[in-house]
């Protein structure tokens, strides 16, 4: 049932008010934030033949949806799955992601994009409660290209633990 009386309009107003007052100034949808990712979407991108990735847009470019794939016996089988996204009460892109045949089965990213580098904070955990503090550094090299590497936080060494090249097909 619509209802046009003044009362109505009035509530309809304050709400709208109240929205616009709770979004606050300098407060972020998060588009901005996340707009480097657009980087990465689209085909696939693989490290080596054993594995590739896929990344999309979520509604709105709310968020991004990554997901990894390994190849075994020449199929595609869905190993890890997640999501980077804007979290307004901290400010910064948040990354949750889940993984199945790895030693860690959840990952925790905090992520900032540093030119046409992407830096995340990684808190991997696994089955047995254990926690682990990782560094994963992206290069954006241009074209259908990115240099990967992933650092152990705790490591006196400044070599990564992991690194690779990872290149774009849009097959």
């Amino acid at each position: 049932m619509r209802s046009d009386s003044p009362r109505h309009r009035l509530s309809l107003l304050t709400l709208l008010a109240l929205l616009l007052i709770s979004a606050g100034p300098g407060a972020s949808d998060g588009a901005a934030e996340l707009a480097p990712f657009g980087y990465l979407v689209g085909g696939s991108w693989s490290l080596g033949d054993d594995f590739y990735q896929t990344f999309e847009w979520t509604v709105g470019k709310k968020a991004v949806r990554a997901l990894g794939y390994a190849i075994v016996a020449g199929e595609a089988r869905l190993v890890s799955e997640g999501m980077w996204f804007w979290h307004p009460g901290e400010e910064k892109i948040k990354g949750y992601f889940f993984n199945e045949g790895m030693p860690d089965d959840f990952m925790d990213f905090t992520t900032r994009f540093e030119g046409d580098r992407m830096v995340s904070e990684i808190l991997a955990h696994n089955p047995a409660g254990k926690v682990t503090a990782y560094s994963e550094v992206v290069d954006l090299v241009g074209g259908d290209r990115y240099e990967w590497a992933v650092y152990a936080r705790e490591a006196a060494s400044a070599e990564p633990m992991m690194r690779g090249t990872f290149t774009r097909s849009t097959d």
